[in-house]
């Protein structure tokens, strides 16, 4: 939504997802949650580098180093897009 978060999900079989990269993604979405953009963004690289062909970890890792240039004021946690 514009003014409400909404919560988004991708679609993939859960048998192709490991235990390790479900951690992964939990550990990095907590990190970046919290506004810990450095140890996120490198969470996410380090995913990104393991499972190239999952768009949503390049996704969250230029989230990260966007906001390492330049923090978001006021972060709750939730990404704003500012166009579309």
């Amino acid at each position: 939504g514009k003014e409400k978060p909404v919560t988004l999900f991708t679609c993939r079989k859960s048998e192709l997802v490991s235990e390790d990269e479900k951690r992964g993604w939990r550990e990095g979405l907590e990190l970046y949650k919290r506004g810990n953009f450095n140890e996120a963004g490198a969470q996410f690289q380090k995913m990104q580098a393991k499972w190239s062909n999952v768009y949503l970890y390049q996704l969250y890792l230029q989230r990260c180093l966007s906001y390492q240039q330049e923090s978001p004021q006021n972060w709750d946690g939730i990404y704003s897009h500012l166009s579309k």
